[in-house]
């Protein structure tokens, strides 16, 4: 492993750890741009930027992060994404669509039509 990339790993994990949401934001992004098939980073960017009071950043980084997990055929992940999106803002109707189709996919057809409802 690549030891800037470990320490990078490791500045970003302390700064969440304690609280220093902009660090950490910044840490998770270089991280999204060394390595931007771990979507996880990603997840984390969304979670820094919910603390940091973004909320609208926040939402359209987890909604481009839960259609890439779609993409790949990770479907728990997305729709886990997903729901993060409705739980932060239940209005977001294009998520709830999105995650309703998720779970028609995964062959849920009652929980696909409670999640439009």
């Amino acid at each position: 492993m690549d030891p800037a990339l470990a320490k990078l790993r490791e500045k970003a994990a302390a700064a969440r750890a304690k609280g220093q949401h902009k660090k950490a934001l910044e840490a998770y992004q270089a991280l999204v741009t060394a390595e931007p098939d771990n979507l996880m980073h990603g997840v984390r960017v969304g979670d820094a930027l919910v603390s940091l009071g973004r909320l609208t950043e926040a939402l359209e980084t987890y909604e481009r992060i839960a259609d890439r997990y779609a993409a790949d055929g990770q479907l728990v992940r997305a729709v886990s994404v997903l729901k993060i999106v409705l739980k932060l803002n239940p209005e977001r109707t294009a998520s709830g669509e999105r995650l309703a189709a998720l779970y028609s996919l995964r062959g849920l057809a009652t929980v696909a039509h409670e999640a439009v409802v």
